[in-house]
């Protein structure tokens, strides 16, 4: 990634644009400093509260953050795969995210690495289940850990919802 540009865009923000080749696509981004509590904060994600609280965490991790998921209405039963892939060292992917069914019922959606192949969607480690509603503030979002994933690339998370209402969700998805 190379920065390109940066400009105050007022007394408390600073805009700082990059661009890069990533995945052998060319991108242009955009990255918010901003003044909060007498702090410069790097601000990711668009301007919807819940993608900024899930994605600005208080928090640092050695971890690298590789990909961004968010869904909404997933219906019972049915696995979705996120959009984006990833790459991984091996052995562990992480998930800081949130999810939430309805004020009526619990969300039930399981997680697990898979990765796309020309037969089909091969799965790796087990499938770890988050049972609840978490919301996408800083205390109290979900983490779990997914094992067993081989050290490759175009991996992708598998989200299937078992509870019998729709859910919507969003999280960051982290490797060693």
């Amino acid at each position: 990634m190379k920065i390109i540009d940066a400009h105050t865009e007022n007394e408390s923000t600073v805009v700082v644009t990059f661009q890069g080749n990533v995945s052998g696509v060319e991108s242009k981004n955009e990255l918010y400093v901003k003044e909060s509590e007498d702090e410069w904060k790097l601000i990711l994600g668009d301007d919807d509260p819940a993608t900024v609280a899930a994605l600005n965490v208080p928090e640092f991790s050695t971890h690298a953050m590789v990909d961004y998921y968010s869904f909404t209405g997933f219906n019972y039963g049915r696995a979705h795969y996120t959009i984006n892939s990833f790459s991984t060292q091996g052995n562990a992917v992480s998930l800081i995210g949130w999810q939430y069914a309805s004020s009526d019922y619990h969300a039930d959606v399981s997680y697990q690495v898979a990765q796309d192949s020309f037969i089909g969607w091969k799965t790796f480690g087990n499938a770890s289940s988050v049972y609840g509603n978490y919301t996408s503030a800083a205390g109290d979002r979900f983490t779990i850990s997914l094992t067993g994933v081989p050290k490759g690339n175009d991996y992708h998370i598998r989200i299937v919802n078992w509870a019998p209402v729709s859910v919507d969700g969003a999280g960051n998805v982290y490797t060693n």
